[in-house]
């Protein structure tokens, strides 16, 4: 993106999900994947990365669904957002399932992970 001067180039990492949440089982219905699909996947992930106090906060882009999208913050620091495709932008592209999107910025992202675990070897003797 331009940024009042040259262009910006920013490493991003997406994630789309659509179509069924789980497989088809003996043991559960059919569902469709929904906001609260990715946004548990991306809390994992943050969890993994020693991340925390991460919130999603109200966000109102017009490709997203209204209602449907959050922006993604940590410490102050904007890390992205997440929603679900704008109903005229799938019909736009003849998408007929649902889609959910999270986009993150992945210099942000690594900027707010926490210290690794030290370990210590176990002692010989009780």
């Amino acid at each position: 993106f331009k940024s009042n001067g040259p262009f910006k180039d920013q490493t991003m990492a997406t994630f789309i999900f659509a179509g069924l949440a789980h497989p088809h089982s003996w043991d559960s219905t059919d569902r469709t994947v929904d906001f609260y699909d990715l946004k548990g996947v991306l809390e994992n992930l943050f969890h993994g990365l020693r991340i925390h106090r991460v919130t999603f906060e109200k966000l109102d882009l017009p490709f997203y669904h209204p209602g449907r999208q959050a922006k993604i913050v940590c410490n102050g620091l904007e890390l992205g957002s997440i929603g679900e495709v704008h109903p005229q932008l799938q019909r736009k592209f003849d998408i007929q399932e649902r889609v959910i999107v999270a986009e993150i910025n992945l210099q942000d992202l690594l900027s707010q992970m926490g210290k690794p675990n030290k370990m210590e070897p176990l002692p010989l003797y009780p």
